[in-house]
């Protein structure tokens, strides 16, 4: 009998491997299909997180939300700026998984979504999301600094408000 022995150097190939071929199942058509694949994903833990950040800029809006979607179970904070990026999706769904992702990582999206806020106030999709986000961050214990931003953002010129609100929010913060 001659067994191949893998060696240490083709593990990490193989699992490259595992997670584009699991990756690339988010194409399908068949839901279910996908699923079983995003939950691999989430089970293979960090050593999916770079490919699935890859994944949220897929031309394919299928691998996009999924690829938030796993990331959103995985609650891994190197997710953040991609999620913030997905905010800004221009479609619906993807934008809805990646802000709930960033609501499932707590206070910790906190910063860099106001400071996204201060570069790219004039995105309506950027200011949905934030809004969205920070209503769900009330009550732990930052409605003092949170209130004002989300009062820019259902105000009347929240492009022109809410980057000079998330400004003041994060000078306080900080």
């Amino acid at each position: 009998m001659n067994a191949r022995r893998t060696t240490g150097s083709e593990i990490p190939t193989q699992r490259a491997n595992a997670i584009a071929s699991l990756i690339a199942e988010f194409r399908r058509n068949d839901g279910l299909t996908r699923e079983n694949a995003r939950w691999a994903l989430v089970r293979m833990g960090k050593a999916a997180v770079g490919s699935l950040i890859d994944a949220l800029r897929d031309f394919d809006e299928r691998v996009r939300w999924e690829a938030a979607k796993a990331l959103g179970e995985m609650r891994e904070p190197a997710a953040i700026p991609a999620f913030i990026g997905a905010l800004d999706d221009e479609q619906g769904d993807v934008r809805w998984v990646a802000a709930r992702g960033l609501v499932k990582l707590g206070r910790r999206p906190l910063v860099p979504l106001l400071q996204a806020l201060m570069a790219h106030g004039d995105s309506p999709r950027l200011r949905w999301g934030a809004h969205y986000v920070l209503r769900r961050m009330r009550g732990r214990d930052l409605d003092v600094l949170l209130n004002p931003v989300l009062a820019a953002l259902e105000g009347v010129e929240p492009a022109v408000a809410a980057p000079l609100a998330a400004e003041a929010a994060l000078e306080e913060l900080t």
